[in-house]
Formats: structure tokens, sequence, C-alpha cells
């Protein structure tokens, strides 16, 4: 499973902010940390509880999309034949159960899930939320035949995403708010960066009117200084702003308050 899917798109003067919800291996995670433009929030193995995390697992494991020859150099340039590609991924197979048997022998032992899901994350698919305005360098890099399989299609992926979609045309004073639509408040800007941060425990795409609580969470976690979600929730702004162009993120704002 590797996908991509946008879920807010906006543009303001010609600069374009888009936000995409998307799955992969956890095997190429470190891989997209890289592309330093791109502000993320992923779902945590410190978050999701093990027993859900396993049925996830189970229900469709993270493989690999080919099995390529073993050489010299980082890139696999020829792949096994199908009689081999099968007993690999059998192997492969093989070890995902023996982790998942594992971690739940230490779940059974009343060991938490930051360590416990440890185990089996080569096997997890991870889904992450990510907003940039700026996706031509990763794309470049990305869809090369030197890049890894699984990332290639990813960043295929991504490309034809964005392309499908058309843009809102935004003001500027307006914002661009992630799973919230039709509402300019400040409320609305807070409710998004919770819904944003919801993808740390595998739980989000939530959408609808704005919740009181999800406000007050909000604000608890700016208090906290876990940050990261309020990137992704950002107003037209000429100049670059942290790793946005032409955008300047409710982080922004928050760190910068009087």
């Amino acid at each position: 499973m590797i996908s991509a899917r946008v879920v807010a798109d906006s543009v303001c003067d010609g600069a374009r902010l888009t936000t995409m919800e998307l799955v992969y291996p956890r095997f190429i995670h470190s891989e997209l940390m890289t592309h330093r433009k791109f502000s993320r929030n992923s779902a945590s193995s410190r978050a999701i509880p093990v027993k859900r995390m396993l049925e996830m697992i189970e229900a469709d494991p993270a493989q690999p999309i080919e099995w390529g020859k073993n050489q010299s150099g980082m890139q696999a340039r020829e792949v096994v034949g199908d009689h081999v590609a099968a007993m690999a991924e059998h192997v492969w197979m093989e070890a995902c159960a023996d982790a998942v048997r594992h971690a739940r022998r230490m779940m059974d032992l009343g060991i938490h899930k930051q360590i416990v899901n440890r185990i089996v994350e080569p096997f997890m698919h991870m889904q992450t939320l990510v907003s940039s305005t700026e996706w031509e360098n990763w794309w470049s890099l990305r869809t090369h035949p030197d890049a890894q399989p699984e990332i290639r299609i990813l960043a295929y992926a991504t490309r034809s995403a964005y392309r499908a979609s058309t843009p809102d045309e935004l003001s500027v004073g307006q914002w661009h708010t992630p799973y919230v639509e039709g509402d300019q408040s400040l409320e609305a800007r807070w409710a998004s960066a919770m819904r944003c941060a919801r993808v740390s425990y595998g739980r989000h795409g939530a959408r609808g009117a704005v919740e009181q609580d999800e406000v007050a969470k909000a604000k608890t976690m700016a208090v906290s200084r876990h940050m990261s979600p309020f990137e992704h929730v950002a107003t037209p702004m000429s100049g670059s702003w942290a790793n946005f162009d032409g955008w300047r993120q409710m982080r922004w704002e928050i760190e910068h308050a009087d």
C-alpha cells in the first residue's frame, strides 16, 4: 500500500501550499525525512497501541515491491527471477510472523508500546501528513531510476495527486487549514492543527464543524511546545518563512506572539 491523497490545497499570488496524506512502508521513512522543505507529522510507534499495530500489520504487512539481485552499490540494477522472488517473499513474511509473535510475547509481559512496537517496525506502513510549497526537488530526486523502488512509487503518487488537484484561491489574511473547510475563524486554525496532530496516533482525516475541545487541546499542545502540527496551518505572506515560500505558518505566529 503506497498512496498519496491531497487533503488541502491553496494558492495565493502564485504561491501554492499543498497538504497530503501519505502511506508507505516504514522502511523508507528516513528517506522522506531528509527533505527539509517538508513539514510533516507521522504515525508514532510510541503512540499506537500494540494490539492495534499488530492487527494492521497482519492485515496488510509492508514488504518490498520488487526483489533486487545482490550486487555492489546502492541500487539493484536487476531483479531476481520469479522462483527466487517467491522464496524471498516467503522468507520476508516468515520474518514478519516471527516479529509479530515476539511482539505479542513482550505485550503479554506488560512492556510499553514504545518498546514493543519497535520489533515490528520493518513491517509497518507509515501514515504521514506532509505540507509543502516546494515539491519539485522531491520529484526530481525520488522519481529518478536510482531511487529505491518504494519511494519512487510514492514520489510518482504525490506528483499525480498534486497535478490532479485544483488549489483553492485564498486572499491575504485567509488561512490554509487542513481538515477544516469553509471556516476562517481563529478557532478553525487551532482545530486544524489539532486534527493534523492526530496522525501521530494513526487517527486523522476528521472533518466537520470545529469542536471546542479540539481548540482547547491545541492550545495545550502549544503550551507544551509540541509545535510541528502548527506548521501545516499557514497564511499567505510574501518571502520565505522557515521551510515555506510565500506562506507564514501558525507556528511562527505562536512563537512570535507578544
